[in-house]
């Protein structure tokens, strides 16, 4: 019994170490360590800002998603988080995908957003899921 129970508690201290609870960074900003394309975030004359916030919910809410533009992966946003892209003016298209898969089912997904991106314009994608569906729309 012993045994059990000291097993129990490493097994739940390792587990606690390998989740990065979003609820503890006040911003919800995707962390630097997860955007792997750091210099469209940044801010410059001439571009528009595209806003992307993923829901807090109970689907998917374990894994993260992908967030791609024309295909390159982007970043991967946790449940709750956000980011700001900053784009020249152009048509992008915006696709979603889960990082990973509990039961090894791929879940299904809305199709990508093809975004025409105007100079000096503010956008917003929004990532959600529910019912075994993650949808990803534009607007807040």
């Amino acid at each position: 019994m012993k045994r059990f129970v000291l097993i129990s508690l490493i097994a739940g201290s390792l587990a606690a170490c390998a989740v990065e609870p979003t609820n503890q960074r006040p911003d919800h900003q995707v962390p630097a360590a997860r955007i792997y394309i750091p210099s469209m975030t940044e801010a410059a004359a001439g571009l528009s800002e595209v806003k992307i916030s993923r829901s807090t919910g109970v689907f998917y809410s374990l894994g993260g998603m992908e967030l791609s533009i024309n295909d390159v992966v982007l970043a991967e946003l946790a449940d709750g988080e956000h980011m700001s892209v900053w784009l020249k003016p152009g048509t992008y298209t915006f696709g979603i995908k889960p990082k990973h898969a509990l039961n090894g089912a791929a879940a299904e997904v809305t199709a990508p957003i093809a975004l025409d991106v105007k100079s000096g314009s503010n956008y917003a994608l929004r990532i959600a899921g529910s019912g075994g569906r993650i949808t990803f729309r534009q607007g807040n």
